[in-house]
């Protein structure tokens, strides 16, 4: 489980933001859709596009959680292959 918090951006967006290992969450409501981020030492990683806000962050945690997968076996690769 991801601890979400609410950041207002400059001119009052609210942002909503989490981590989870070395990736940075994020999501906000853009007219009818909920825009979701994930990054990682402010490389985007991976984005899209959902219905509600919920979605939208269960759709970040589980792209975060395989980009950190991802990550952990290039580098198993990496020593071991």
């Amino acid at each position: 489980m991801v601890a979400w918090f609410t950041q207002h951006e400059r001119g009052g967006l609210p942002v909503h933001r989490a981590g989870l290992a070395d990736l940075d969450l994020s999501v906000m409501q853009i007219g009818t859709a909920a825009h979701w981020l994930v990054t990682r030492n402010g490389r985007d990683v991976a984005e899209g596009e959902s219905e509600t806000l919920d979605r939208a962050r269960r759709d970040a945690e589980q792209e975060a959680e395989r980009a950190s997968a991802r990550r952990c076996l290039s580098q198993l690769n990496f020593d071991f292959g």
